[in-house]
């Protein structure tokens, strides 16, 4: 549904659930009701989790929080085992329960029993498999996006999208439980969309991209099979009878070909440097006209220089981002000291300045301890060869000198490249109201 509403002046979101799924259960055409941090396809709130098997094989698993009537609503069924239950809300024991998908399981176990199988997420948690559901299925979706773990929510630290079941998503039934929910619950805004028709717009906008663009390509190759075609066809053809005497003459065919295209090639040198030399010039006019409006100049070399060098240093900055975040996951202080520059430093949200050494030791000591860590709207500026920023959101779960936290934050992080290496060198986060 899309659903952002303030936090209740409680600080507890278990009554706000609770009345969101009574109120939108009296809807007339809505037939179940379920709360998750994102559907099972293709939802770019997914997390990620590292876990580690009894054979010691780690993994990175995609996840998403759960209440009981997820898969009913998705209309996934729990093949094997069983499904949540009320009671397994708010987990905090040692070992929590969790439903892995089909492909998960072979994924993980191969041709083992994945009933009652241990996941290890650190030194203090784990997941015991308590159940087997199918792979969500799509039309428009990969098979490799069927990899998936499911692990219960938690209804009182956080706000969960509501997910509704309805008979028929065009009979208005969608839009009246929307508007129930912004008229009842102050603040609250909901701007509710089927899962089907938010994949198929996600597909459809490469389609018609692809569309759009062969379909110019193919206007130009045919244009220019027919000018090329016409320029030979004419110039042969007002030279027929002097192809012919040539022949008769014992010419070889590549001295016709050389007799037809030499005369030619001069116009065509001459056409191409006119060409590029008028379309500087213009360029450079039309760049001076529009320099008070359009803040963006049209003639800067260095500009594209620089762009071409975005197109390869910004996947780079982005896995270490995504390294980052797995040396957090998995308690890897070693690997965070690689991508952090020695006089790193970096202002928490809580106002407090760290240097490098301090994070690694939270690190290496799991003073710090993260459970789930999920990046969205990253965003990476490259300034030059050697200095990029990345800006992001990132919300996170795990435990800080043993007390749980859940936190949400928008974050700044400055990347400059030394020797040859991009290490992040300065970091500054806010905290993001829930």
């Amino acid at each position: 549904m899309n659903l952002r509403a303030p936090q209740p002046a409680t600080g507890r979101w278990q009554s706000f659930h609770d009345d969101v799924a009574r109120m939108l259960t009296t809807v007339s055409g809505v037939r179940g009701v379920a709360f998750a941090t994102a559907e099972p396809v293709g939802d770019e709130a997914t997390g990620v989790t590292i876990v580690k098997t009894a054979e010691e094989r780690r993994r990175a698993m995609p996840s998403i929080e759960v209440s009981p009537s997820y898969f009913d609503v998705f209309g996934i069924r729990v093949e094997r085992g069983r499904s949540f239950t009320l009671a397994d809300a708010d987990c905090a024991a040692v070992v929590c329960p969790v439903i892995v998908s089909r492909e998960a399981a072979r994924e993980l176990w191969g041709s083992a029993d994945p009933l009652g199988q241990h996941l290890t997420i650190d030194a203090t948690h784990a997941l015991v498999v308590i159940g087997i559901a199918s792979d969500a299925s799509s039309r428009t979706a990969e098979p490799v996006q069927a990899l998936m773990m499911y692990t219960p929510w938690r209804p009182n630290a956080r706000l969960y999208q509501p997910f509704l079941k309805v008979e028929d998503a065009g009979s208005g039934v969608v839009r009246r439980a929307s508007s129930l929910v912004s008229e009842r619950f102050a603040g609250a805004v909901a701007a509710p969309q089927t899962v089907e028709v938010q994949l198929t717009m996600i597909v459809d906008a490469f389609q018609r991209i692809g569309e759009v663009v062969g379909l110019v390509a193919a206007i130009t190759a045919i244009l220019a099979i027919f000018g090329v075609y016409g320029v030979v066809a004419l110039a042969a053809r007002r030279r027929l009878k002097e192809m012919g005497i040539r022949l008769a003459l014992g010419a070889r065919p590549r001295d016709v070909y050389r007799a037809i295209v030499a005369p030619n090639a001069r116009p065509l040198a001459t056409g191409l440097v006119l060409g590029a030399v008028f379309a500087a010039v213009l360029a450079v006019e039309a760049d001076r006209l529009l320099a008070e409006v359009f803040p963006v100049r049209i003639v800067d070399p260095v500009a594209a220089l620089l762009g071409t060098r975005a197109d390869s240093i910004t996947p780079l900055i982005l896995s270490l981002e995504a390294q980052r975040r797995a040396a957090h996951l998995t308690g890897d202080a070693d690997r965070l000291a690689s991508i952090l520059a020695d006089d790193f430093v970096d202002v928490a949200a809580t106002g407090m300045r760290r240097t490098k050494q301090q994070n690694v030791d939270e690190t290496r000591t799991h003073v710090i301890k993260w459970t789930s860590l999920i990046a969205k709207n990253e965003q990476v500026q490259v300034f030059d060869s050697t200095a990029a920023i990345v800006i992001g959101e990132q919300e996170g779960s795990g435990t800080y000198n043993g007390q749980p936290f859940v936190r949400k934050i928008r974050y700044i992080r400055v990347y400059l490249k030394r020797n040859g290496r991009w290490q992040n060198v300065a970091a500054q986060s806010a905290l993001i109201a829930q």
